[in-house]
C-alpha cells in the first residue's frame, strides 16, 4: 500500500482546523423574525362605504384618502344649521335696527327736554310737558336696554349654533378615512357597499421601509451589547448563502423573560434570555416573518483585546 507524505497528512489536518475555526467565527450569535410596525385604520364614524381606495400592496402617504363613507345625513345637518344661524343673524341684524330707533329717539326727547326747560324758565311752558319729556327719555332708555338683553341673548344663541356647526364639520370630516402613515397597505378587511361602524378596521398598514428583527439572547450575551450598537444581519440567500445588511441596536429588555417556545428546544425553554431588536433599512427583500440572523462580532472584539495583551 503506497503511504501518504507525512507534511500532507499534517497541511491536511491544517487545514480542516483552519476551516473549522473559520467557521466556527462566522456562527450568527442570535436568531429571530423580522417584524414591522402595523398600524389598524379604523372608521370614525358609521355609514355606508362608497369609495375604498386602498389595494393590498399599494403604497399610501400620510394623509391620503383611503374611503370614503356616505356623508348625506350629515350634510343635511350642517345645512339645516346653516339656515338657522342665518335666521338668528337675521333677527339680530333687526334688533341692531330696533335698538337704532329707540337711540334717536332719546336724542331726540333730549333736545325737547332742553327747549322745555327753557320755556318754563320764562313761564312759556308747563311742568306737564317737562314730566311728558323726562318719561319718553327714560322709556326709550328701558326700550333700549330690554333690546341691549336679547342681543345678548341671540348672540349667545349664536355662539351655539357655531359650536354645533363646527360639531357638525368634525363629523363630516370622519366620513374621509386617512391614512395616519407612510405605509404599505397589507391587508383590507372592507370594501365598497360594506356599513363601516366606529372602531372597525378597514384595513392594516405597515411601514415596509425598515423593519425590525427581533431576536433574543442570554445574560451572558448581553453584557457586551448597548443600544445604537451596529451590528450585522443575515438573511438566506439564493443559491445558499447570506446576505448581509448593516443593522442597529434600537431597544433592549429591561426584564429577563422564559425563552420563547416558537424558536427553542424544550431544553432550552427554560434558559432566561432578554428580547433585543434591530432596526434595518429595507432594500425591498425584507418581509414580515422572514426569519433572520445576527451578527455581534464580539468574537472579534475579544481576539483583538487578546492579541493586545
Amino acid at each position: 500500500m503506497k503511504r501518504v507524505p507525512t507534511f500532507f497528512v499534517l497541511f491536511s489536518l491544517i487545514g480542516v482546523l483552519h476551516s473549522g475555526c473559520t467557521e466556527k467565527e462566522t456562527l450568527p450569535d442570535a436568531y429571530g423574525n423580522f417584524e414591522a410596525e402595523e398600524v389598524l385604520v379604523s372608521a370614525e364614524s358609521a355609514g355606508i362605504i362608497l369609495q375604498f381606495l386602498a389595494e393590498e400592496g399599494s403604497q399610501v402617504t400620510q394623509g391620503q384618502i383611503i374611503a370614503i363613507l356616505d356623508s348625506t345625513g350629515l350634510v343635511l345637518k350642517k345645512q339645516q344649521i346653516i339656515a338657522q344661524r342665518a335666521a338668528v343673524a337675521a333677527e339680530l341684524q333687526g334688533l341692531e335696527a330696533q335698538a337704532g330707533v329707540y337711540i334717536q329717539q332719546k336724542a331726540n326727547l333730549q333736545k325737547d327736554l332742553a327747549r322745555v326747560q327753557a320755556l318754563l324758565k320764562e313761564g312759556a311752558a308747563t311742568q306737564k310737558q317737562l314730566d311728558d319729556i323726562e318719561g319718553g327719555i327714560m322709556m326709550a332708555e328701558k326700550q333700549a336696554d330690554a333690546v341691549q338683553a336679547r342681543r345678548l341673548s341671540i348672540f349667545r344663541k349664536l355662539e351655539s349654533i357655531d359650536v354645533q356647526q363646527e360639531e357638525a364639520e368634525h363629523f363630516l370630516s370622519k366620513t374621509r378615512v386617512h391614512s395616519p402613515v407612510n405605509a404599505t397597505v397589507l391587508r383590507c378587511f372592507a370594501e365598497a357597499g360594506e356599513v363601516a361602524a366606529p372602531g372597525r378596521a378597514l384595513c392594516k398598514l405597515a411601514d415596509l421601509r425598515q423593519m425590525t428583527l427581533r431576536v433574543y439572547v442570554s445574560a451572558s450575551q448581553l453584557t457586551g451589547l448597548k443600544l445604537g450598537q451596529e451590528v450585522e444581519v443575515g438573511i438566506d440567500a439564493a443559491g445558499g448563502g447570506i446576505k448581509k445588511y448593516p443593522g442597529k441596536i434600537i431597544h433592549i429588555a429591561e426584564q429577563a423573560e422564559f425563552t420563547p417556545k416558537i424558536i427553542q428546544t424544550r431544553e432550552e425553554r427554560i434558559n432566561m434570555v432578554y428580547a433585543l431588536k434591530i432596526s434595518v433599512k429595507n432594500d425591498g427583500y425584507l418581509k414580515i416573518g422572514m426569519p433572520g440572523e445576527v451578527y455581534f462580532h464580539q468574537k472579534e472584539i475579544s481576539l483583538t483585546n487578546t492579541e493586545k495583551q
